[in-house]
C-alpha cells in the first residue's frame, strides 16, 4: 500500500495535463467515434491511449487529421497528427 501513497503524493506535487479535448478534421462522408473514457488528467510518467473507430467513405482526397488541446500548468497546448485513410499496397 505504501507504494501505491507514495505514487499520489509524487502525483499530486507535479504538473498534471489538464482539460484534454479532442477534435477530429474528417473528408466529407467519414466520422469518428471515440472508443476510450474521456481524459481527465496525465501525470509524467503515464500515458493514456485515445482509441476511435473510423466509419464511412470519401471520395475526396483521403487524408485526416486529429488534434488534440490541453492545459499544462496553466499554459495552454495542442498537438496534431496527420493520417491517411488510403490502405497501403501491398508489396508483398
Amino acid at each position: 500500500m505504501q507504494p501505491k501513497v507514495m505514487q499520489s503524493l509524487r502525483f499530486a506535487l507535479q504538473p498534471a495535463v489538464q482539460d484534454v479535448s479532442v477534435t477530429w478534421d474528417l473528408p466529407k462522408g467519414v466520422s469518428a467515434t471515440v472508443l476510450s473514457p474521456p481524459i481527465t488528467s496525465i501525470f509524467q510518467g503515464q500515458r493514456s491511449l485515445i482509441y476511435a473507430q473510423l466509419t464511412g467513405q470519401s471520395s475526396e482526397a483521403a487524408d485526416g487529421c486529429v488534434t488534440v488541446k490541453y492545459s499544462l500548468a496553466g499554459r495552454p497546448s495542442q498537438s496534431q497528427l496527420h493520417f491517411s485513410l488510403t490502405p497501403k499496397e501491398d508489396t508483398g
